[in-house]
């Protein structure tokens, strides 16, 4: 009986996305320590979606532009953060109201991440903890990447993206785009989580996550 199982490329470190690399945050960075504004680390939703990506092999439909060194000026969550606030992107996402932050809706999640890469995605609402842990599990046990969003020690939400199962342990092995939260161990990278921390940090309408895929799969 197989009881470890996730996306294909689950064990690799590269799929990582570091959010405070992120342009957007960078500029948040500049306003917050400037007294303009109270936050930054925002794009984490986005990193989490680019991970979801390469952990189950999908491919990028936009080459990113070299700077002078050869090295590309910029990643593919920057390039999905520019897509869904570009013109084009706030005249076709699925959730665009102004005063919202259309980057945390799951629903324009799983857009971008269909209009940036060879993904298909899905939105899963779960009726209570236990039921999310079952529908995670059996979106792992099909190779299925999941970003969801969790309620922090910082009285926030923050998403990452779920890449493999334990179903002896328990455990679901994550990734998370903010190196120096708290509950990291190990910078972010396939942090593990037990059950129990799905069921008493996902609640309302952190129930629903997006499963990722590849389209033949």
């Amino acid at each position: 009986m197989q009881t470890s199982y996730g996306t294909v490329n689950a064990d690799s470190d590269s799929i990582h996305y570091d959010q405070t690399n992120n342009i957007f945050e960078r500029f948040l960075h500049d306003l917050k320590t400037s007294g303009q504004t109270k936050f930054f680390l925002e794009t984490c939703n986005m990193n989490a979606a680019g991970c979801a990506a390469e952990a189950v092999g999908g491919k990028w439909k936009y080459v990113l532009p070299l700077g002078p060194d050869g090295k590309e000026l910029f990643g593919q969550d920057d390039l999905m953060a520019f897509y869904l606030y570009s013109t084009y992107g706030q005249k076709r996402a699925p959730i665009v109201v102004d005063g919202l932050c259309e980057n945390e809706v799951k629903e324009n999640i799983a857009w971008v991440l269909q209009e940036c890469s060879n993904v298909r995605t899905e939105i899963v609402t779960a009726l209570n903890g236990s039921d999310m842990i079952q529908k995670m599990d059996d979106a792992l046990l099909l190779g299925k990447a999941i970003v969801l969003s969790y309620f922090t020690d910082y009285n926030s939400g923050h998403f990452i993206t779920l890449v493999k199962r334990d179903s002896v342990l328990h455990t679901f092995t994550a990734h998370d785009p903010w190196p120096s939260n708290n509950l990291c161990r190990n910078g972010g990278v396939r942090e593990v989580y037990p059950d129990s921390f799905f069921i008493t940090r996902c609640t309302g309408d952190r129930l629903k996550f997006v499963t990722v895929c590849r389209k033949e799969a």
